[in-house]
């Protein structure tokens, strides 16, 4: 099942883009109409004609979209995407017909070169499509260091002049005048790492010249587009100070960075206006905008966005608001008659509340048609997936995912020009609806009670020509309660003008005899024939796997069980991950969910600021400034980088701080529900005075880690592994790693097990460490086959060590399903020895998983040293 309160790994590494087939039971099903069309088209010679009448159709049913790497930087790679649309959905494939020797484009069509010289350079791509057609895109790239400008968290907005040696902090007003100044053909690279406080000057209270009037004053064609972007290969985080990104003009390029935390009325981490485009952006946690549309991305316009993920964006004052959402469309013609194209979008949602994709002002009644085509894009556990989308839109090849017991999967919601009425005896003839399309997509709400599937569709089309026609659909819903189909929402009874037409769709539900309700009030079950045919009801439901934006979602039975990465690039996979944090953000917020910090005086946040170190208390959020020898400078202070990342990026950690003589520093975490099998990653930065210490009460063992499932440590009903560090017995101050486990139910309680060299003294002081825990359930009480591993790796090094391995444990799970897997757990915790002086324990990326954290090929087996 979809995991409630789910905080989402902050790191996007995109490679190519995966076949987004959505397989059923072992077959595609997307498979078989692919291959008729392509016997048509063989046939035929022709390209295919489509079904359905124009005013559904966009201009051009495949195209290259307009963009490109207008302006580029010698050395630096191109590493920029091209964008194709296809209606049939057939395999694209790219390749460079033409252009400057070594540049290569993979298989999504992202592009690659790193000029050595600057110049104007000729380049000519081919696009074919499932080997039937094939389009053409020739465009000229410029290579201009004067043309780009460079922006890092380290940079200086009084100082810096823009260039790569020399870096702005933000997108502030000397970005813009350089901009202007330039008359467009630009591109500005933001560096990698985490920016605190971005803010974009839009009022213009840091300066007299500010944002605004660039939106006034530069006018700028295709071939003097503006791209603001990551730096190659770096992951920019833009944790803004307010809202983000508000530029009102055509052809601006938004790519590869994620952009976090906005705030403000009307507002978005992002806006993309008219001609512009988004790839490959993250836009997250947008907040605080109470009744006014709190949005992750807000667009207007014939708009391209390509691979955008938007998480988590909602009212916090107001979570279920209908405003909030992660994606939002204004479809007014007033803005364009040219539609717009969300392709390869994902929408996420750790809860269950805002909206996934919403379009608001679409139907003008104007003839304009179709003004927005979602193209394989994923909702994942929205309230409502799709919610809100209004006539003039067509959703294709797409997912909503979707675990309520409100039964909120609203595929369409009218919400014209005019105000919905809020009285049932509002006269039907001042909507101005028009026609939608939705085909091809797999609908599933997971709800395991109430209404399965409620309130589905709100539909009032005065429009006969041009209905609202859903086929082709999988739909499954598996509530308890009425699987409704269609329902008349505010209108009692239906005009007698409500057109619709149901086709050649799949359906199932628990309750069959509930399967199909055209409207509660007014129709039944057998009232369907009369709005289409050869629709199935299905008997059993089904085994899904799908890709969007990288990430791969499996589905079986109704339950979202895994997610795993779409290539050997490691990126996130949001619904395997259970929490992670790296706590950039300086705060406490993103753990409040799984930490008790009032439970740890002693556990805090340790940062670094012009030169000295600062610790946060967790409990009362006192801020101290460290004097002493074991300051706990975070890994960027130390100018060492951790395994995989190209340079360092971390400013903030945990920190476990034990004082002088003291024994005690433990942070307690409750995941919230059960889970039988779990793997644990986090990095661990030994203290700069670290010395393993001989017996002081009892023992010179201290703890590291621990994990169970109900009562505290190893006083539950079930299964409690430990892990430990022990003084080695040379008596030098080196520690041995060892774990040791405790079984209730089977009376088991082992002692310490497979020792080995973990810390030695001085030589690791101040390194940072990654290690993995692994951890399985048996699969049955009393049934000898649990699992416990350990991995470790330095920060330095590429390969883990393994440290420990068993498959043969006795881990039972408590009888209560409440706590029927590993749950609880803490951090470090009582130390025999303690420790002479104060001293801190750095804690940073945190991550939880249900999905194997061992990222790296390689691994060495402690024993084997």
């Amino acid at each position: 099942m979809y995991m409630k309160k789910i905080t989402f790994k902050h790191r996007i590494l995109y490679a190519g883009l995966l076949s987004s087939a959505l397989v059923f039971s072992g077959h595609s099903v997307f498979a078989s109409e692919l291959a008729e069309t392509q016997a048509v088209v063989s046939s035929a010679a022709t390209t295919l004609s489509p079904d359905i009448d124009d005013y559904y159709l966009p201009p051009e049913l495949s195209f290259i979209s307009w963009d490109y790497p207008v302006v580029g930087h010698t050395g630096l790679d191109v590493d920029y995407k091209l964008t194709g649309y296809d209606w049939f959905n057939r395999e694209l494939s790219w390749s460079v017909v033409s252009g400057p020797a070594g540049m290569t484009i993979d298989s999504d069509g992202t592009l690659h070169w790193k000029p050595a010289t600057e110049g104007d350079y000729d380049v000519t791509i081919a696009l074919d499509i499932g080997g039937q057609q094939t389009l053409h895109k020739t465009f000229t790239m410029t290579v201009d260091n004067a043309r780009t400008i460079f922006i890092a968290p380290d940079g200086d907005n009084t100082t810096g002049d823009g260039t790569i040696e020399n870096p702005y902090a933000t997108f502030g007003d000397a970005v813009a005048k350089k901009i202007r100044d330039l008359k467009g053909k630009a591109t500005v690279y933001h560096r990698g790492g985490s920016y605190q406080n971005y803010r974009m000057d839009w009022f213009g209270d840091l300066a007299s010249w500010n944002m605004k009037k660039l939106n006034s004053q530069l006018r700028i064609d295709k071939e003097h587009a503006v791209m603001i972007r990551n730096y190659p290969g770096e992951n920019p985080v833009l944790n803004l100070s307010g809202n983000g990104f508000r530029i009102y003009q055509d052809h601006w390029i938004y790519y590869g960075m994620e952009i976090t935390g906005g705030f403000g009325s009307e507002g978005a981490n992002l806006i993309v206006f008219g001609e512009s485009v988004a790839k490959r952006v993250l836009v997250s946690d947008y907040h605080h905008s109470y009744k006014t549309n709190p949005t992750g991305i807000k667009a207007a316009g014939p708009v391209i966005l390509d691979q955008v993920i938007a998480r988590d964006n909602y009212d916090r004052e107001n979570p279920s608001h209908h405003n909030s959402s992660n994606f939002l469309f204004y479809g007014e013609s007033r803005y364009s008659k040219t539609p717009a194209f969300f392709i390869d979008c994902l929408s996420l949602y750790s809860d269950t509340v805002g909206v996934g994709f919403k379009v608001k002002h679409a139907g003008d009644d104007d003839g304009t048609g179709t003004i927005l085509h979602i193209h394989k894009s994923a909702d994942i556990g929205s309230r409502k997936p799709f919610g809100m989308v209004q006539n003039g839109t067509s959703i294709r090849y797409s997912y909503a995912y979707s675990d309520t017991d409100k039964g909120a999967i609203n595929l369409s919601v009218t919400d014209p020009l005019s105000p919905i009425p809020q009285t049932k005896e509002k006269d039907y003839e001042t909507h101005t609806d028009e026609g939608m399309l939705i085909e091809h997509n797999l609908l599933i709400n997971s709800s395991a009670s109430g209404r399965g599937m409620s309130q589905v569709f709100w539909a009032l089309n005065q429009d006969p020509e041009h209905p609202v026609v859903w086929r082709n659909n999988t739909i499954e819903t598996h509530g308890a309660g009425k699987g409704n189909l269609f329902t008349s929402g505010l209108y009692d009874p239906l005009p007698e003008t409500w057109t619709i037409q149901f086709n050649n769709n799949k359906i199932y539900t628990p309750s069959p005899e509930n399967a199909v309700i055209i409207d509660e009030k007014t129709y039944s079950a057998d009232k369907l024939a009369e709005y289409g045919s050869a629709n199935q009801l299905m008997t059993t439901d089904g085994t899904y796997q799908f890709t969007v934006a990288n990430q791969v979602f499996n589905i079986s039975h109704g339950e979202l069980v895994d997610c795993e990465s779409a290539s050997e690039v490691s990126v996130y996979s949001p619904c395997s991950y259970v929490f992670s944090d790296s706590f950039e953000d300086g705060t406490f917020d993103e753990a409040d969910e799984l930490f008790d910090w009032s439970n740890s005086p002693v556990v805090g946040i340790s940062y670094v600021k012009d030169g000295q170190s600062y610790w946060t208390r967790s409990t009362t959020g006192e801020t101290i400034q460290i004097d002493s020898d074991a300051t706990p400078l975070p890994l960027a202070e130390y100018g060492t980088v951790k395994a995989g990342e190209s340079e360092p990026t971390n400013l903030y950690s945990m920190d476990m701080k034990y004082n002088a003589e003291s024994h005690w520093s433990e942070l307690h975490f409750d995941l919230g529900k059960p889970y039988k099998e779990l793997w644990i990653r986090y990095w661990l930065r030994v203290p700069e005075n670290f010395e393993h210490r001989g017996e002081q009460r009892g023992g010179s063992n201290m703890k590291l880690l621990a994990l169970y499932m109900d009562g505290y440590s190893q006083h539950g009903t079930a299964a409690t592994a430990v892990w430990e560090f022990w003084r080695d017995s040379h008596d030098n101050g080196d520690s041995l790693l060892a774990w040791h486990y405790r079984d209730v139910n089977t009376d088991v309680n082992t002692g310490h097990r497979e020792l080995f060299e973990f810390i030695r003294v001085p030589e690791d002081r101040g390194r940072w460490m990654q290690l993995v825990m692994h951890v399985k359930a048996s699969s049955e009480n009393g049934v000898k086959d649990g699992v416990l591993e350990t991995y470790r790796r330095w920060s330095d090094e590429d390969e883990f060590t393994r440290y420990h391995y068993s498959d043969t444990e006795y881990f039972s799970v408590p009888e209560d399903p409440e706590y029927a897997g590993w749950r609880k757990g803490y951090f470090m915790g009582w130390s025999n020895p303690g420790f002479a002086e104060e001293t801190h324990w750095l804690i940073d990326g945190v991550e939880f998983s249900e999905k194997p954290l061992l990222d790296v090929v390689g691994v060495t087996d402690a024993w084997a040293n």
